[in-house]
């Protein structure tokens, strides 16, 4: 679990750089180092050995609450996680690289048709990606899922909207 996290801290510092110091023309190939790094360390979180091992782990009894809870939240990553393919989770790296340094030309010369295409690409994977992992309803609660577990788009709807008229009044004010 270290070597992945390290694998994922190299990649955080690599796209921590991408927005905010790296040469605009880097952009390939930092696009491929992203990608790189993102599918090895899916292939390591996803690796046979590791489901067994967190499998084994979680049927120790004496272990403490936040131990059994890091390895529960372990498992239901592990079983997201090997629904997408690796080559997939390499695409999306690479096309979300690409795309940032599109965004990022396209609201420099305020010309967004530069963007277009790669917003294009990019709604097409998420698509995709959502049909990987499986939803109910909408099709975007898999990937809210992923952010806030358990959340759905028909639940976020009825909160935004039981704060819609409070809002609206508190800004006629």
């Amino acid at each position: 679990m270290q070597k992945i996290a390290d694998l994922r801290y190299a990649l955080a510092v690599l796209q921590w750089d991408q927005e905010t110091y790296m040469p605009s023309k880097s952009n390939e190939a930092r696009a491929r180092q992203v990608a790189t790094l993102s599918e090895l360390s899916h292939q390591m979180f996803t690796d046979d050995g590791l489901k067994t091992l967190l499998n084994e782990l979680d049927k120790i009894n004496d272990l403490q609450e936040d131990e059994k809870k890091n390895i529960s939240l372990s498992l239901y990553d592990y079983e997201q996680q090997t629904k997408i393919p690796g080559e997939f989770v390499r695409k999306l790296s690479e096309v979300t690289s690409r795309s940032f340094q599109s965004w990022v030309e396209a609201r420099k010369t305020g010309d967004f048709k530069i963007f277009e295409p790669f917003l294009a690409e990019m709604v097409a994977l998420k698509k995709q990606e959502a049909n990987y992992l499986g939803y109910e309803g909408h099709i975007y609660n898999a990937l809210l899922n992923q952010y806030e577990r358990g959340a759905t788009v028909e639940m976020l709807d009825r909160v935004f909207q039981s704060i819609q008229e409070p809002l609206k009044t508190c800004w006629i004010k």
